[in-house]
């Protein structure tokens, strides 16, 4: 059991030690991504639809990569920051380039109200009704529940349409 504890207690602070490093700096390159997403788009205050589009590509590439073959394909850009290829300093590059573009599309979803989500507005409406048969049909609204708020305006949103 001595044995066991310790090999656990190291391996948790390297575990948390790369999760600390990692989260920092995704939040600040990713956030910084997201702005600059928002800024770029249509609409907003430096448009520009090279940039946007291209930026919107490259994450796109990057998020669909799975990790393990990111990992290993940017084996010798972590040796050149990290000058070692295992362990735990170099497990954080791969670690923040994984993570980076995804807070970034969390960012300008929040900042442009969720188009990279593919969240329609519907589609919220139709997530927020509670146990319903056919949400899109909007049979008669049960009035016996008070919690039929959200049914109600969704349906007569529907119905307008």
């Amino acid at each position: 059991m001595d044995r066991l504890i310790e090999l656990i207690i190291p391996s948790l602070s390297e575990t948390l030690f790369m999760l600390l490093v990692s989260t920092f700096f995704t939040v600040i390159l990713g956030g910084i991504l997201g702005i600059i997403l928002v800024v770029t788009s249509s609409g907003h205050i430096m448009k520009n639809k090279y940039i946007h589009n291209g930026l919107a590509y490259v994450i796109n590439i990057t998020r669909s990569v799975p990790f393990i073959i990111l990992m290993i394909f940017i084996i010798p850009f972590t040796r050149l920051i990290t000058g070692t290829s295992i362990g735990t300093s170099a497990a954080i590059v791969p670690l923040v380039i994984a993570s980076v573009p995804y807070f970034g599309i969390f960012c300008y979803g929040r900042c442009s109200g969720r188009r990279w989500t593919g969240i329609s507005c519907d589609r919220v409406w139709v997530s927020k009704i509670p146990d319903r048969r056919h949400a899109g049909n909007c049979p008669d609204i049960d009035n016996t529940r008070s919690d039929n708020t959200a049914e109600r305006k969704f349906c007569s949103r529907k119905n307008k349409t």
